[in-house]
């Protein structure tokens, strides 16, 4: 297993959980800009690895 495919399966918990975190936390009150912060981080890095996934299974089919 290479380094890419580690952050990538890595991605697959890291984004989800920040993107709770952060509803979690906004839904609180509490840190509202940090929380911010956190959603958007999680649904960027929910995208890249879901990118990274498609593009990666394009190639291996190629």
């Amino acid at each position: 297993m290479d380094k890419f495919s580690i952050s990538r399966n890595m991605g697959f918990i890291t984004g989800p959980l920040m993107l709770i975190l952060g509803i979690a936390t906004y839904m609180n009150h509490r840190f509202p800009p940090l929380s911010i912060v956190m959603i958007v981080m999680g649904t960027v890095r929910i995208g890249l690895t879901i990118y990274s996934y498609l593009m990666n299974k394009k190639d291996n089919q190629a």
